[in-house]
């Protein structure tokens, strides 16, 4: 409980209602700060309903010039606000149509991909996300993305995310191949490549595709991208000097491995050196020697793949056996090696010592072998005789 003051006897009536009005002369309160203009859209983002106050809103007009000669930083925080509400559109509309909103953001030639972007995270339940509705107003240009986070004086991971976002290449497109879709989640990262889904699709104009949209950010979110197989240790080992050809045959062989949808076969990675040092050599790049180095490194790896196969069937062997199973049928094996459980009781231990089928088999052996050594001394003694005489 508390007591309520309310000095113009409005402000009540006017928080009920939703209405966001400036206290007095709207022109004089501006002037004492003329980021009040960009406060006032921001509450009536948040709080606002109905139409807005008309003399704010001529005020905000009549003024809009001296927004743009604040402090950058103010500007950018009441702007990130703003946008963070659960519906900024009619706030951004009212910007745009009192000039105020170009005059802070000169870029901005249309509201469509916003609008269409605020409706998406509404339907869809996505999170607000104001970095990415700021990203929805300009188009996709890096450059203009870079002169606004400048203007803006946005922090760098925000300026990182929004020119990422707003990049041309690779195309993203709601028909997407899975396979093409892993190529662009490699080559962007999860974030700025569900960054362009979202902005696609607000600007695709098409709501019957958005369980595709939907498809693709539902794999960036569950795929995780591959780690090269290849190291520069091994390129090394293979013959190739240490030096710039490392990184050059590293990126060609990983351009061929991406164009294989990351094949997880370390080996054939490796096979791929041999034509690969082959061209160099023909192009005068390479020794012929490197070639021979790389067929040894690779016949090495082979060897070394043949063992490694070999072992894991052994081991899945000995845990078949482990689990009493006969044969190794199973895909795979999980477990918490972690977690200790309780051990049995003395009792559990003991039935189960006395039911081991080793135990028992030893247990009749042990009965047979004692059997067989009783009969054997039990068999009869041959008696010494002895004889004298008188020999001559």
């Amino acid at each position: 409980e508390g007591r309520l003051y309310d000095p113009t006897g409005e402000g009540v009536n006017d928080a009920r209602e939703g209405r966001v009005v400036f206290v007095g002369d709207p022109m004089t309160r501006i002037r004492e700060d003329y980021l009040r203009i960009l406060r006032f859209f921001r509450f009536q983002a948040w709080y606002g309903k109905g139409e807005a106050d008309q003399k704010a809103l001529a005020a905000c007009k009549a003024l809009k010039g001296m927004v743009s000669g604040r402090a950058a930083e103010r500007t950018q925080k009441e702007l990130m606000k703003l946008l963070a509400s659960d519906d900024p559109r009619p706030a951004l509309r009212l910007m745009a149509a009192t000039g105020v909103l170009g005059s802070i953001l000169p870029f901005v030639k249309s509201l469509a991909r916003f609008d269409s972007l605020v409706a998406i995270e509404t339907e869809q339940l996505f999170e607000n996300d104001p970095e990415l509705r700021l990203a929805s107003l300009i188009p996709d240009d890096p450059q203009v993305a870079e002169q606004m986070a400048e203007r803006l004086r946005l922090a760098n991971n925000t300026k990182d995310r929004l020119v990422d976002a707003v990049g041309k290449n690779p195309r993203i497109v709601s028909w997407m191949s899975p396979r093409e879709a892993r190529r662009a989640i490699y080559a962007l990262g999860v974030r700025t490549f569900c960054d362009r889904i979202k902005l696609a699709w607000a600007g695709s104009g098409r709501p019957v595709t958005a369980p595709q949209w939907r498809g693709l950010l539902a794999m960036a979110e569950t795929w995780t991208p591959p780690p090269f197989p290849l190291s520069g240790d091994e390129v090394m080992k293979a013959g190739v000097p240490k030096g710039p050809m490392v990184g050059e045959v590293m990126r060609e062989i990983e351009i061929w491995w991406i164009d294989q949808d990351f094949i997880e076969d370390k080996f054939s990675a490796i096979e791929r050196w041999t034509p690969l040092l082959q061209n160099r050599v023909e192009a005068g790049a390479s020794s012929p020697a490197e070639i021979s180095r790389a067929k040894v490194a690779a016949n090495l790896a082979k060897v070394e793949l043949e063992r490694t196969k070999m072992a894991l069937v052994t081991a899945r062997r000995e845990l078949a056996l482990l689990m009493g199973l006969k044969e190794a049928k199973f895909g795979a094996v999980t477990g918490n090696l972690v977690r200790v459980n309780a051990p049995p009781s003395l009792d559990r231990i003991l039935k189960s010592v006395q039911e081991n089928p080793q135990l028992t088999r030893f247990t009749a052996l042990k009965a047979q072998r004692s059997a067989e050594l009783t009969g054997a001394r039990a068999q009869a003694v041959p008696d010494v005789t002895l004889g004298v005489g008188y020999r001559h």
